[in-house]
């Protein structure tokens, strides 16, 4: 019995060489546009020929990339400030970055991981702090990869602090949407 062609119906007029070239062509037409998208990177628009994140760039030029951060200050006549690790809280990296996305919000949830961190901090850090704050770092991106000045001197905007003996009492910096005030959450 003879192979079915591509078209699905035995015909004996076209040879099967013919059907075997036109197999080859469309794969080699393939394998042409998928090294075009490749090597000209054209962004989602050239679907389904996309360009690979191990051929292309980790992050396109402007972009910014944004990371939440817990600091410990003091409350000496002379404070100082540091940055609050997981490893120093003993905690997964898992719970480190929900308690911190968690502890920015206005929700009531935002209460217990603020005072889950302020109780881990009272108990891990030493000196012990008196108020805690999460940062957000942002690192922006050039064409080629990340702008060096950025990371020796990164930038970081306070995004809200609460004293570790009274976690209810946060005080958010930046107005959030929804929101007609930035004031202290109780």
């Amino acid at each position: 019995m003879t192979p079915l062609p591509a078209g699905g119906t035995p015909s004996s007029r076209v040879p099967i060489v013919v059907w075997k070239a036109l197999a080859s062509a469309v794969i080699i037409g393939c394998l042409g546009v998928q090294a075009y998208a490749v090597l000209r990177p054209s962004g989602p628009g050239f679907y389904p020929f996309l360009t690979y994140p191990m051929y292309s760039r980790s992050r396109p030029p402007g972009e910014t990339y944004r990371v939440r951060e817990l600091w410990g200050r003091t409350c000496d006549a002379r404070p100082r400030s540091w940055p609050v690790s997981r490893v120093a809280l003993g905690i997964s990296d898992t719970d480190y970055l929900i308690g911190l996305g968690a502890a920015v919000g206005d929700r009531p949830a935002a209460r217990a991981h603020r005072a889950r961190l302020a109780a881990l901090a009272r108990a891990r850090l030493t000196p012990p702090p008196c108020v805690l704050q999460v940062l957000l770092r942002t690192v922006p991106t050039s064409r080629a990869g990340v702008d060096r000045d950025a990371l020796r001197h990164p930038r970081r905007t306070l995004l809200v602090e609460w004293p570790v003996d009274d976690p209810a009492t946060a005080r958010a910096t930046l107005p959030r949407q929804g929101r007609r005030r930035a004031s202290t959450s109780r």
